[in-house]
Formats: C-alpha cells, sequence, structure tokens
C-alpha cells in the first residue's frame, strides 16, 4: 500500500484529467477489462474521482469514487474508500462486477493513496476552472503560430491552430458588427465568410461545402451579406507595404467605415492580422485613435482566440437576464437548441423530435441576434450542442440561467440518436420513449441504411495523429460534436490508427486512450512513427483508402494515393448518417489517386517528382 501519510498530491483547487494509463488502469481495477463496458474519461481533484463509463448503444453511466462517509450516496465501500454513480440506474449486470473488482482492487488503498497512484499518469492535464478556461477545449490551441510554428508541423493533420483563428467567423453576427480587417491578401483565402466563393486552405468545421455538395450551387453556399452592405472591408498590404510601411492604408480605411455610417448602428469589430504583428505596426495606438471619433463601438480583436471572447457579454449575459426576468412560465416540452446551426440534418431532427411531443422555440448559436435574446425564455430546457470552440460563449448564456440546460453527447446515427432522445426526455421529465414510435420512424429509413452499411463493410479509413491532436478522437467536443469512432464503427468501417510517439511509454499510453473508445477494437491498427520518412511510409503502406486532414490540399495524402475526409463529411442523425455513410464510401472506392500516385510523387523538400505532364 502507498504511504497515505504523504502530502497531498493534488492543490485545493485543482481538477486533474487523466491520460490512457489511468484510463486502461481504471478499465482493470474496476472489472471492465473482458467486458463490452470501457471507462471513457477519468478526472480527480482533492475531493474525489470521477470516472465515466460508457458501453453497449451509447449507454454511460458515472461513478464518483470519495473517502468513505464524503458521500451519503455510496453503494459499495471498503474501509477507507466509497463508491457512488450518478444517472439512471446502472445496467443490471454492473453492480456485482463493481462489488467483486472495487473491494478487491481498490480495498488496500486509502483517498490520497489513490491520488498519489494517479499523479503517476504521465499524460494528466490540469483542467482549468471555468473562469479562466481556455475556450478551445483540452489540447487545442490559443494562436495561428499552433498550426504553423512548431517543429513537428510536419505530422499535424488538424490545423487546430487555423481553426481556432476563423472561430469568430463559426458564428452568424453580421446583423449585430460590421468587420475591417487589416492584412494581406492571402488572409482572405482562408477567410470562410464571402459574397462568393474563394481558395479553401482549410475545412473548417461549421462549413456545408462538402454537406451540402449537390444540395445548391456553391456560390448559394456562403452566408456573406450583399456586397452594397460591406460586412466586411480590408486592406490589401504589399511587399512593398511590408518593407517600407504604409500607414495610409489603415487610416484610410478606419477613415471610409466610420464616413460610411450605418442605420442600423453596428458594432465596428477591427481584425489585426498576422503581418501587421509580424512587421511591428503600431496598429492598435490608432484604432484607439479613431474609435473616439466613430460614432459606433470599434473594438480591436488580434490574431490570438482569446481577444475574441467576451465581445457578446452585454447580449448573452445583460440582456438575456433581462429578458429572463420578464418572461412567465415556458410551455411544457418546449426545447432550444443551442449550437445546433441551420442545416438539414438539424432539421431533420427537429422533425423527428416532434414525434416524440417536444417542440422546438428557437435555435441560437451560431445564429446570435437580439430578437432570438428575447424569446429564450420560452422554452423549458436549453439542450446544448457539445463544442469546445462555443465554451466560452455557452459559458456566458448559461451563467445564472433560470432555464435548465443538458449537454448530451451529439445524436450520431442510430444508437447516439436514440441516446440523445432519451436524455432529453428524462430532463423534461418523462420516462423512456416509446420505442414503438422511434421502430415507426427508423423503419422508413431501414433500406438505405442497410445499403449504405454495406458499402462500408470491410472498408478502412486511417487517422495519422500527434498526441496532443487525439482529442479529435476521444472528445467530441473538439469535432463539432462529431463522435467520429462511434459513428465509424456503427458504418463498420476499420481504423489506421497512426500516432506520433516520443518513446514505448508513449506508445502505450496513448494507443489505450484511443483504445478506450473503440467498441470494436478487434477491426482496428495501432502503428507509430517518429519522423517524416517514417510517416510517409506509414501511409503508402496503410490499406486505408482516406485520412483524416482538414488541410485541403494535403500532398502528404495524394502521394500515398490516399483521399482526404474531414468533419464536413460527417451529419447528425439517422437520415444524415446515410449520407455521411454514402460519403465516406464513395470516398474509398474513388481510385483517382490510387491509380495515378506515381505522379503525385514528391521530394523529400515536398516538390512533385514529375514536374510536368505528358499528353498523348
Amino acid at each position: 500500500m502507498i504511504d497515505s501519510h504523504c502530502s497531498p498530491v493534488v492543490e485545493s483547487n485543482q481538477t486533474y484529467v487523466g491520460g490512457g494509463s489511468s484510463i486502461v488502469w481504471f478499465s482493470t481495477q474496476l472489472g471492465f477489462s473482458n467486458s463490452p463496458w470501457r471507462v471513457r474519461n477519468v478526472r480527480w481533484n482533492l475531493d474525489h474521482v470521477e470516472i465515466l463509463v460508457g458501453g453497449p448503444e451509447a449507454a454511460e453511466f458515472q461513478l464518483t469514487i470519495t473517502p468513505v462517509g464524503a458521500k451519503k450516496s455510496a453503494f459499495i465501500t471498503t474501509r477507507h474508500l466509497a463508491l457512488a454513480h450518478s444517472g439512471k440506474s446502472l445496467p443490471q449486470e454492473i453492480p456485482a462486477v463493481l462489488k467483486d473488482a472495487f473491494e478487491k482492487n481498490l480495498g488496500p488503498l486509502d483517498f490520497n493513496g489513490l491520488l498519489q497512484l494517479l499523479d503517476t499518469d504521465p499524460d494528466k492535464q490540469p483542467l482549468q476552472p471555468p473562469s479562466v478556461a481556455s475556450p478551445l477545449g483540452q489540447g487545442q490551441p490559443t494562436g495561428q503560430l499552433d498550426t504553423w510554428g512548431v517543429g513537428d508541423s510536419w505530422a499535424d493533420f488538424v490545423a487546430a491552430g487555423e481553426v481556432a483563428r476563423a472561430r469568430l467567423d463559426s458564428v452568424e453576427p453580421t446583423k449585430l458588427f460590421r468587420f475591417i480587417q487589416h492584412g494581406e491578401s492571402e488572409c482572405a483565402q482562408v477567410l470562410p465568410k464571402g459574397p462568393g466563393p474563394i481558395v479553401e486552405m482549410v475545412d473548417y468545421p461549421w462549413e456545408d461545402r462538402i454537406r451540402g455538395r449537390g444540395e445548391l450551387p456553391y456560390s448559394n453556399l456562403r452566408s456573406g451579406l450583399p456586397t452594397e452592405d460591406e460586412p466586411l472591408i480590408t486592406t490589401d498590404l504589399t511587399e512593398t507595404d511590408v518593407v517600407a510601411g504604409n500607414p495610409k492604408k489603415l487610416t484610410d480605411i478606419l477613415e471610409h467605415a466610420i464616413a460610411k455610417g450605418d442605420s442600423d448602428k453596428r458594432t465596428i469589430l477591427f481584425s489585426n492580422t498576422c503581418v501587421p504583428v509580424v512587421v511591428g505596426e503600431d496598429v492598435e495606438s490608432v484604432v484607439r485613435r479613431y474609435s473616439e471619433k466613430s460614432p459606433v463601438p470599434l473594438l480591436f480583436l488580434t490574431v490570438t482566440p482569446r481577444s475574441m471572447l467576451n465581445i457578446f457579454n452585454d447580449l448573452l449575459v445583460v440582456r438575456r437576464k433581462q429578458a429572463e426576468s420578464a418572461a412567465g412560465a415556458p410551455p411544457k416540452d418546449t426545447i432550444n437548441l443551442i449550437g445546433y446551426p441551420e442545416s438539414r440534418a438539424v432539421n431533420e431532427l427537429i422533425e423527428m423530435l416532434s414525434l416524440f411531443g417536444i417542440k422546438l422555440n428557437i435555435r441560437f448559436i451560431p445564429d446570435i441576434l437580439e430578437e432570438l435574446i428575447d424569446m429564450l425564455p420560452n422554452a423549458a430546457l436549453n439542450v446544448v450542442l457539445p463544442n469546445s470552440m462555443w465554451d466560452n460563449l455557452y459559458e456566458q448564456l448559461l451563467q445564472e440561467s433560470k432555464i435548465p440546460h443538458i449537454k448530451p453527447t451529439a445524436p450520431w446515427g442510430i444508437a447516439g440518436t436514440l441516446a440523445w432522445i432519451r436524455q432529453i426526455l428524462e430532463a423534461l421529465g418523462h420516462g423512456e420513449p416509446d420505442l414503438s414510435v422511434w421502430n415507426n420512424y427508423l423503419a422508413q429509413f431501414q433500406a438505405q441504411w442497410d445499403e449504405a452499411s454495406a458499402r462500408c463493410q470491410g472498408q478502412r479509413l486511417g487517422f495519422a495523429l500527434r498526441g496532443r491532436d487525439i482529442h479529435v478522437l476521444t472528445d467530441p467536443s473538439n469535432t463539432w460534436g462529431v463522435s467520429l469512432i462511434a459513428q465509424l464503427e456503427e458504418a463498420g468501417f476499420g481504423l489506421d490508427i497512426l500516432l506520433l510517439l516520443k518513446d514505448a511509454n508513449d506508445a502505450k499510453n496513448r494507443a489505450g486512450q484511443v483504445n478506450a473508445m473503440f467498441t470494436y477494437p478487434q477491426r482496428h491498427v495501432f502503428k507509430g512513427f517518429m519522423t517524416m520518412e517514417m510517416l510517409r511510409q506509414r501511409l503508402a503502406d496503410s490499406t486505408a483508402k482516406a485520412f483524416y486532414s482538414v488541410h485541403t490540399f494535403d500532398w502528404r495524402l495524394t502521394e500515398a494515393g490516399k483521399n482526404r475526409f474531414s468533419v464536413q463529411h460527417f451529419e447528425l442523425g439517422v437520415p444524415g448518417a446515410i449520407r455521411t455513410m454514402n460519403r465516406l464510401a464513395d470516398l474509398c472506392n474513388t481510385t483517382l489517386y490510387q491509380e495515378y500516385r506515381r505522379f503525385f510523387a514528391r521530394t523529400e523538400g515536398g516538390n512533385l517528382v514529375h514536374q510536368g505532364w505528358r499528353y498523348r
């Protein structure tokens, strides 16, 4: 037994999230090694340890370990420890398994001894309190240089820094703000909003460029306003401007924005991009000077996501609290969908909910409008999409709110959608969903589901990830609510997981974290790489037909003969899952890159080996 008289290993105000070794250790110690139930997540602080366990059909329950006597609801106790659970009743077979394993394996420990064991987890991460938490979730970046300015960027397939940089574009604030951008033309090439199509550098998860393909002309998928409204005006710094300086471009655009006027009196957001920062242009003091002349608020933003956090505070906190205070009792069984965008899949979910007597009040975020704020209190429940990119918005919206809220795992496929309905009904005070209603709903899609699923059986997809990027597999809030592993497993895919590793111990821990998410581990393969050369060889040798990458032009994949997929290929709900399966099956059956891979071969520096094409 560990010496329990050692000093506590956890600070009084600190919570830790466990890595792969903690997940594997608890799976073993609690008796889940040869069970369909698996530990998904572990976190702890000075007072208790929380363990999230997942199982068949997206079922979940949470266990809590505390010092004995600290929790009255404990159902298993040893001399020093107490085990309790929260949520619905435990599955019938679980209590007996837990009792035997808990008493045998954890009985010799006291609580501080347990904390000391957890402290040896090399991948544990401190979880910051909400008041200072990163708005981007565990493992997410704090700026664009986290994508382009690190030594292992050659192994980056998620572009988290670039996605974070553009996070303000994931919401729809154009009726609240006007935008000024100061930078050079390439900044506009990665901007996802505008009046017409532009070059795409990455697949932003909030866009419908792939999901909406075939539904509308590509240009109609944009959410920009008419050009005469000028929701965005921008400078275009040239090489000469960078070398010699050109402060007049900055003052000219500020003069124009202020002089143009705006009948809606929208706040002006000024975005200072990378180039002015790198060359050392004193932009902020100029903007501050012009803000005194502006008839509307003029706010200064930088390229860092944190600078964009509190621009909605007056609306989401002050105005929302006023609306809640003035509101009466909400209609029964009426919900707000928070974080669920206007889309075909979400509209299908709303229609499905109506079959169970659940009515929609409004959708809020990414649409952020004053009139929607006033309508929020007309619902009995807020249903929030897990999305770390919007956590700060959620925190402001839910702060001291009178409206109860839940944040269930997003509705993926058949199992995930049924679990989502269950949690909403339970939060509204109802029992289990009427399975006859569910079965009738499902029956209309069964033939399409079976056909799409058959196309996916035996096919393989792949992920190549750095250690800090595995959150895209372990935490759906980092992939726009999409449970990538769960949805791909339900479809029937096998997965090749390639991990950038530091050493053998790192390999075990990283693989353990991902393996804990699998329901069908026998389908999947883990392999490591430590250099760019090893990565290229692993990709070439893999039997997966497509790999996950948000980089639109990814020669690492094309030279290996692989197609590319991203979150943009996925949709929520049952019919959305059918479309997802067909998209991914189409990728697996598209052999262009495989057949012509010799023409896509690259040198070590990334140049094409074949510098020209010969046409016959």
